[in-house]
């Protein structure tokens, strides 16, 4: 009899037993703790290369970072940094900006992001600037002369004007007392023939002009003046010989009345001849001109000979390329 108790009572402590394991592994608690040790882990072990050492996730900045900017891109932000200015014309935004070598340019006082279009062989390249919702404020373009200089084009909505930037360029006020410093008598002689490659015509218009050294320099785009000056014609005895495109003048003709012409004129980009007979631009202004038409051979005969007598008053502004590349 005892035993059969000892034996039952065996039997009911391992049902028990039994009962509390199977409690245990079924828990909701205790199974979501382990999964959630198990997968931390199992990231932390990836995320290291598969080491024993736990490590953070990886940032989203150093997943996505920015390409590299192109070195031809770059070199146009080293061409474009620096502080520009706008000559006075009509319908210009603003007067004067910044550009950063960080791609960032100021327009009055707000900055804005640029976005450059170009190639590695352009000489151009276009900028959208930018708001910060991304959004497009002005259109620019970017030209690299020769020489170096980097001018810019500036258009908002129906609005235009040429910047340049101010270690670039030097500006030169003209006076009375300091044009001549920078011009010299010259002149332009024309031939002109008819249908039948007849000599027709041949003119020659007197002019000053800006000196070699300077026309080498000059930005004729922004530079401009203006001059008031009194000519005087007289009569003279002259030879013309078209074959040569030369001119000798002979002596005045006594009988003959001087008269005196006030002009004003613009100081522009003008023809001008070099020696070996190619034609180049100046820069200058013409104050007289004369010729004979209906030319059919050489000419010996009278014309009204111009001289500058005075020049009353002139002004404008010269820009001279002072720049690097």
């Amino acid at each position: 009899m005892k035993k059969s108790v000892s034996l039952l009572l065996i039997l009911v402590f391992c049902l028990c037993f039994s009962a509390c394991g199977k409690t245990e592994l079924l828990s909701p608690e205790t199974s979501e703790t382990q999964k959630s040790e198990g997968v931390t882990e199992n990231i932390s072990q990836t995320g290291n290369g598969g080491g024993s050492e736990k490590s953070e996730p990886a940032s989203r900045e150093e997943v996505s970072s920015e390409p590299a900017i192109p070195d031809y891109i770059r070199r146009w932000y080293d061409r474009l940094e620096g502080n520009w200015f706008a000559v006075d014309k009509e319908g210009l935004v603003c007067s004067e900006y910044v550009i950063n070598g960080d791609g960032k340019i100021t327009i009055n006082n707000e900055t804005y992001t640029m976005k450059l279009t170009t190639q590695e062989s352009w000489e151009w390249a276009s900028i959208d600037v930018l708001k910060e919702d991304g959004t497009k404020a002005y259109d620019m373009r970017i030209d690299l002369r020769n020489g170096g200089l980097v001018e810019m084009s500036f258009i908002y909505q129906d609005k235009n004007g040429d910047y340049y930037r101010e270690d670039q360029v030097e500006a030169v006020e003209l006076t009375k007392d300091n044009w001549l410093n920078y011009f010299e008598l010259g002149e332009f002689v024309g031939i002109g023939f008819n249908a039948f490659n007849e000599y027709e015509r041949m003119f020659v218009q007197p002019q000053y002009r800006l000196k070699e050294a300077y026309l080498n320099k000059l930005v004729p785009e922004i530079s401009s003046g203006a001059v008031e000056c009194s000519v005087k014609y007289e009569t003279r005895n002259i030879e013309m010989i078209p074959s040569e495109k030369k001119y000798i003048w002979g002596d005045f003709v006594k009988e003959s009345t001087p008269y005196t012409y006030k002009v004003t004129e613009r100081l522009a980009q003008i023809t001008a001849e070099e020696k070996d007979g190619k034609y180049i631009n100046g820069f200058g202004f013409v104050y007289a001109s004369f010729g004979l038409y209906d030319l059919e051979e050489d000419y010996v005969g009278q014309d009204q000979c111009p001289t500058l007598e005075e020049v009353h008053r002139i002004a404008g502004t010269l820009y001279f390329y002072t720049g690097k590349e």
